[in-house]
């Protein structure tokens, strides 16, 4: 196991540009200070004979902990100058199975909670999977290992391991496409995650967290509903030349090529067209110039008023779906990294989830949770085991509060 961190404090224990050369090009010992007024879990680094500076205070801990289960340690210096060396420590840990306890009904994909305490307050981390007892045992096993993704949740455990406690708050329905059940779990965690009524450690710096397994699925869920849109570009677009060509089947405006109107020294002559899939360009054009072409465009015919209508509401449709594609290729970019997990900010995933509401064949939720609409070919939720309906009973109350 291994934890790349910062050794500080050197400039409090004198050690000059000289004496750091020599101590980083020699052995680093770590020595416990549980004594240490200030941090009873700190740790003192010594090289050459000297006391040269402390593991960071936010990691010291984890440190303290894994010195104790460790079988041998190596520092290796990473870089290093005036104030902090940065190294990167090896420990012979053996690996810890944690017996988990499975759920019933557990294996089941849908949202879960894991309850903490952290000092004299009640904290929680929420999360989703297509397998609930896997996830949990997944988290588990790396808090007993030291590499949750999550510091707070692994602090929590190092404090008091015995006071965590998992449930799950809602099932996806059943018989859900691949995407679909993607869409239904990642909406409804973002919901239990800003409704939680006990405060959420999700949240990094007013973003949220997700893991590396749940950035890829974030990554899925984009690539499905870009495809989507591709595709609905295309059908607007074709119905969008039907348009256009009923309008020239009308002659309502004649489908000609002419010449634009301007001579370029040293230019081929450049032609213009009226066509189909331009119509609503010259239909919408006003200004032109003293020697613009100006097509005939009978306005008074009865069905000039509809067709204009229905064209400029297909090329709004367009216009709304590049936009979106253009979020989407944006989107997973913004995400940051922040070593074992991402972050990304709340506004771009509400826009995120509203752009997937229209790409699902489930229920859609509101901002707040609130059920939108519902389309004929949803399924039906599985009833869950009695032990949890009481629960989930609670939850539908609390959302309908909320």
């Amino acid at each position: 196991m291994e934890v790349e961190l910062n050794i500080v404090g050197l400039k409090y224990h004198n050690i000059d540009r000289l004496r750091l050369k020599k101590i980083v090009e020699n052995q680093i010992t770590l020595v416990k200070e549980p004594t240490n007024k200030f941090d009873k879990f700190a740790v003192q680094c010594w090289s050459d004979g000297h006391h040269f500076g402390y593991i960071e205070a936010t990691v010291s801990q984890k440190i303290t902990y894994m010195l104790n289960k460790s079988n041998d340690y190596l520092v290796d210096v990473l870089t290093y100058d005036d104030f902090k060396v940065r190294v990167l420590i090896y420990f012979e840990i053996p690996k810890v199975e944690y017996q988990y306890l499975k759920m019933p009904d557990g294996d089941l994909p849908g949202i879960y909670e894991i309850s903490f305490m952290l000092g004299a307050t009640k904290y929680c981390y929420i999360g989703q999977s297509g397998n609930i007892n896997r996830r949990l045992q997944s988290h588990y096993h790396n808090l007993s290992n030291l590499q949750h993704h999550n510091d707070l949740v692994q602090k929590a455990w190092l404090d008091d391991k015995s006071k965590f406690i998992h449930r799950i708050i809602e099932f996806c329905p059943e018989n859900l496409g691949k995407l679909d059940r993607q869409i239904f779990l990642f909406k409804r965690e973002i919901f239990h995650i800003k409704n939680s009524k006990i405060p959420t450690v999700n949240k990094i710096d007013a973003d949220l967290v997700f893991t590396k397994e749940a950035f890829k699925e974030i990554q899925s869920l984009v690539h499905h509903v870009k495809s989507q849109l591709k595709q609905e570009r295309l059908l607007i677009i074709s119905e969008k030349e039907k348009i256009g060509q009923r309008i020239i089947d009308l002659g309502i405006i004649k489908e000609e090529r002419f010449w634009d109107g301007y001579q370029r020294a040293g230019e081929a002559d450049r032609y213009l067209e009226i066509k189909a899939s331009n119509i609503l360009t010259w239909l919408n054009k006003s200004r032109y110039g003293t020697l613009d072409y100006r097509p005939k465009i009978n306005s008074d015919h009865p069905m000039f008023d509809n067709l204009k209508e229905n064209l400029n509401a297909k090329h709004q449709k367009v216009s709304i779906i590049d936009h979106n594609r253009r979020f989407l290729d944006n989107f997973t970019s913004a995400f940051k990294n922040k070593g074992k997990h991402e972050t990304c900010k709340i506004e771009q995933l509400d826009k995120f989830l509203e752009i997937i509401s229209d790409h699902s064949t489930i229920k859609h939720y509101g901002k707040n949770g609130e059920e939108k609409t519902t389309q004929s070919n949803e399924k039906k939720t599985k009833k869950p085991p009695l032990q949890w309906q009481l629960q989930l009973k609670i939850n539908q109350q609390d959302t309908q509060r909320n």
